[in-house]
């Protein structure tokens, strides 16, 4: 009973020491359209913190903005692995729409 219950405590151990070590998200491709309307982006991230999804688009968007400057519109497609990205099965889709030009500077 000892050895089965030492056995339970190294696998929760090992669990939380993944789980702090594992990034939030990764970006794994980014495509950007620019036309007579604005500029599109859509981004495709891999994410491996599920329960953080609104936070980390959030961060997302913010992060991208201040780096590549305000598009119009930015679509992240959020997938839970590269598996899933590679075979197509995402599982949200966050659209954020940027119109005003004041809006643009107040996000910066």
């Amino acid at each position: 009973m000892k050895k089965r219950g030492c056995i339970i405590i190294l696998i929760g151990i090992f669990l939380i020491i993944i789980t702090k070590l594992t990034p939030d998200y990764i970006i794994v491709t980014d495509r950007s359209t620019l036309s007579d309307t604005g500029k599109d982006v859509e981004l495709n991230v891999v994410e491996y913190k599920i329960w953080l999804t609104e936070d980390a688009a959030r961060k997302i968007a913010v992060e991208h903005a201040r780096i590549n400057g305000v598009p119009d519109s930015l679509v992240i497609n959020m997938y839970h692995s590269r598996m899933c990205l590679k075979n197509g099965h995402k599982y949200k889709t966050i659209k954020v729409h940027y119109t005003d030009t004041d809006s643009r500077q107040k996000q910066l």
